[in-house]
């Protein structure tokens, strides 16, 4: 299952990051922020989404609004594409 929820994302992502970044710095650009992004959100998102789920007495509304949050902070820095 996992095989196939993969494919579907990282297919898309791959088209999404080249957009973003001009073919002489494409390569870089594209590790460069797979590579950060991975780092950040792979070990704060975590510790924020506890916080937030606990802060809320256990209601899950206050990670959703910080999963909104950060999609809209991620859009706005994607807007080469749109």
């Amino acid at each position: 299952m996992l095989g196939v929820l993969y494919a579907a994302v990282y297919g898309p992502e791959a088209a999404l990051f080249c957009e973003l970044f001009d073919t002489r710095v494409r390569y870089s650009g594209i590790s460069v922020v797979y590579q950060v992004s991975g780092i950040v959100s792979s070990s704060i998102t975590p510790l924020i989404a506890t916080f937030l789920l606990q802060y809320g007495g256990g209601k899950p509304w206050l990670v959703a609004s910080y999963v909104f949050v950060v999609g809209v902070i991620s859009a706005y820095f994607m807007r080469r594409t749109f």
